[in-house]
């Protein structure tokens, strides 16, 4: 069959390949350069071969390839061979661009195929031109790999041949810990998600409206809710081939996803699924605004796009925070509770733990109770008595001259607040190595100390992280505990002001980890912090401060104290912060008013502003 030489940049590779992948499936020999070119081979010689033994040049547009060298040396020897010879050039375009007179000028008169557009129009007629061939069945879905995240094969995520005996305890769980079976599979509990997922699927295909069906399991945190999560994944592609992509917790990745997707909208006859994992979670919803995917899903322009479906979990309190803060315009969300570990269930847990180890389990306090955490049971199994193991780990951090650097992290860490990775890279070499072997030793191979992306941690599942920050800190009068929040939040205050508006609203929102804090203290250290460093909150914009004062008068809500330690009034401040847009306008609004209803100055915001912070017309 005919042979396909083809012209791209290594910038879009993901696109260019998925394309390749359907050529080669239609029996076109393509030459590509990433599987032609042997090592130690010249590259002239053998792209003068490639073009020459070649009946078609296929040149992908963008503004990577237009402005290439090597690009435009490949496409001087086509149109230097298509005036000597009946070699056909064409040129496809991936982006819209600017092209140079030269490339212009070579283009000139060939048969242009636009990709930009409608990438499947665009398939079908750069077939037609290679001979009127017909597109292979099924290439649909060799077109989604140009979508972020990882698209999951069956392949991918098909049980390992081979097994470990390894288990996971308080670590971030991973695809390939999955296929490697080192979780208990609560074969009921799925099967009950899994029902009620369907029950999700059939609305979407009786009513299909423009919104993010959203299929959303949550729980206590430490029950399980991220291994079901993956193992329902698994499942719905092992028995249904169904299309996923998996983005990890990346929340702030769906809206790119979903603009790639209605940009480049392939019609597979069937629903694409998009996984998140801890969706909503306190890291990154101050980073996203669910305002664009409304306006996308409005859109006229894609009024054919059938949205993916969104299957994700968390803790209620995150789904519960989405839906009133007003974040969920654009979804249809199906929650689904996934309960404890019964009795039953740890029967069964206690075989699975002895036959995948081969280990003695050290059943304890969580097999008592009637609901265990799952995260609990494991580490029990695995580590026995969970407060000796504090103890034991609280030794070892000692020793190892790591117990004052790490106590801050954990502090956070227990709070669901991910330390920064910076505040581990400042460790010296010593504690490094510490550290490094510490994670490498089975009996306290519990923290984490490499993030997966982005800039912060989470060490391990914070009920871990609250044993052994318990034993570091065993005081019952709260102080130090205090001092290593007041210091975390200085830390943060000087590096990284999203980090310390997250800590502020953590104790504004006084949880049970923070009551146990001794909270004259914790008053007295915050504000003292935030007055001593007033040259550098001077230098955060009106966006950022909006969250601080409206935290601030949270607090004061039940400590009366805090105006007179900042000297000034946070309410005021934040009413001050409220005169002007901001797209979280409403919910900072309504954090005040539960604290403070009928504010005069409140009420006068409520009428001459709207819930996104415009002056009303």
């Amino acid at each position: 069959m005919s042979q396909i030489f083809i012209s791209y940049s290594r910038r879009n590779a993901d696109e260019v390949y998925s394309i390749v992948t359907i050529l080669e499936g239609a029996g076109f020999d393509v030459w590509l350069d990433k599987d032609d070119i042997p090592g130690g081979k010249q590259w002239p010689e053998k792209i003068v071969q490639g073009i020459k033994n070649s009946d078609y040049y296929v040149i992908f547009i963008s503004p990577a390839s237009v402005n290439s060298d090597i690009v435009a040396d490949e496409l001087t020897l086509a149109y230097a061979e298509k005036n000597t010879r009946n070699l056909t050039i064409i040129p496809v375009i991936l982006t819209q661009t600017e092209y140079p007179e030269k490339i212009q000028l070579q283009l000139a008169g060939t048969n242009w195929i636009d990709f930009s557009e409608n990438i499947q129009q665009g398939l079908e007629k750069l077939f037609q031109t290679l001979g009127n061939q017909p597109v292979p069945k099924g290439y649909q879905r060799h077109l989604l790999n140009y979508l972020p995240g990882l698209f999951i094969t069956p392949e991918l995520i098909s049980p390992l041949q081979e097994t470990s005996r390894d288990v996971v305890v308080g670590k971030t769980i991973t695809i390939q810990q999955l296929r490697d079976e080192r979780f208990f599979l609560r074969e009921k509990r799925l099967e009950e998600s899994i029902s009620s997922f369907d029950t999700l699927i059939q609305e979407k295909q009786e009513t299909n409206e423009p919104l993010i069906y959203t299929f959303w399991i949550h729980g206590r945190s430490g029950g399980g809710k991220s291994v079901l999560l993956l193992q329902l994944m698994q499942r719905i592609i092992l028995e249904r081939n169904t299309s996923v992509f998996w983005l990890d917790d990346a929340s702030e990745d769906l809206y790119p996803f979903l603009e790639k997707w209605a940009e480049n909208y392939v019609d597979l006859n069937e629903f694409v699924y998009v996984f998140i994992d801890d969706f909503n979670a306190p890291r990154t919803r101050d980073l996203i605004d669910y305002t664009p995917i409304t306006r996308l899903l409005r859109n006229p322009k894609y009024a054919q796009v059938k949205w993916p479906v969104l299957v994700t979990c968390s803790p209620p309190e995150y789904q519960a925070e989405f839906q009133t803060s007003g974040s969920d315009e654009a979804f249809r969300i199906r929650k689904w509770l996934l309960p404890p570990i019964n009795k039953e269930e740890q029967v069964e847990f206690l075989d699975w733990f002895k036959s995948r180890t081969g280990e003695t389990p050290k059943a304890g306090e969580a097999f008592e109770q009637s609901e265990g955490l799952m995260v609990s049971i494991m580490f029990e199994l695995r580590y026995g008595d969970m407060k000796e193991f504090g103890r034991r780990f609280k030794d070892r951090l000692e020793g190892s001259d790591l117990l004052e650097v790490m106590a801050q992290p954990l502090a956070l860490n227990r709070l669901y607040i991910w330390p920064p990775r910076s505040w581990i890279d400042e460790f010296s070499p010593v504690q490094k190595d510490a550290l490094a072997a510490l994670n490498q030793d089975e009996d306290f191979s519990v923290l984490e100390s490499e993030s997966k992306a982005g800039e912060y941690i989470r060490l391990t599942h914070p009920h871990l992280s609250d044993i052994i920050y318990r034993a570091i800190r065993p005081g019952s009068g709260g102080f130090q505990r205090a001092e290593d929040l007041a210091k975390a939040f200085e830390c943060a205050l000087l590096s990284n002001d999203i980090l310390a508006s997250r800590i502020l609203k953590v104790i504004a929102d006084f949880g049970e980890r923070i009551k146990e804090i001794n909270q004259d203290e914790l008053a007295k250290k915050i504000t003292s912090v935030w007055t001593n460093q007033a040259s550098t909150v001077k230098r955060f914009n009106y966006k950022s401060m909006t969250h601080f004062w409206v935290n601030w008068s949270r607090w004061v809500s039940r400590d009366s104290k805090i105006p007179s330690l900042l000297k000034t009034s946070p309410l005021d401040k934040a009413v001050e912060c409220l005169i002007g847009p901001h797209r979280f306008w409403g919910v900072l609004w309504l954090n005040i008013w539960a604290d403070k209803p009928g504010y005069p100055k409140l009420v006068t915001l409520s009428m001459g502003f709207d819930f996104c912070g415009n002056v009303r017309s």
